[in-house]
């Protein structure tokens, strides 16, 4: 899940942009955030971006649009609800980054 979330920062964070990877002890789960630098999204995406085939609307660059299917969020949504866990992200909007987070529980 974090390699999946990683490789998505990468592949959205233009070259010098930071990304940053914390994790948490949430009471009986653990969190896992993945911050970058990269082209973000309307704030009303941040739900939609886990269904299948959804690419974000801000991407114009056909390259990077060509680069994925829109699945890798859709199958880590469902990985991590198998897990009885959480998965989600935050966005100020285009331009300005996203965090994309998942919490999974500790037994």
């Amino acid at each position: 899940m974090v390699l999946n979330l990683l490789n998505n920062s990468l592949k959205f964070t233009p070259p010098g942009g930071k990304i940053e990877i914390r994790t948490k002890s949430e009471g009986r789960f653990i969190g896992v955030y993945v911050k970058d630098a990269g082209i973000g999204m309307d704030p009303g995406e941040t739900k939609k971006i886990f269904a299948k085939f959804y690419q974000v609307k801000s991407l114009k660059d056909e390259a990077l649009k060509k680069q994925g299917w829109g699945l890798g969020l859709a199958i880590a949504n469902e990985i991590i609800r198998l897990h009885k866990g959480q998965i989600g992200a935050q966005s100020q909007g285009p331009g300005k980054g996203s965090t994309f987070w998942f919490k999974i529980p500790i037994k």
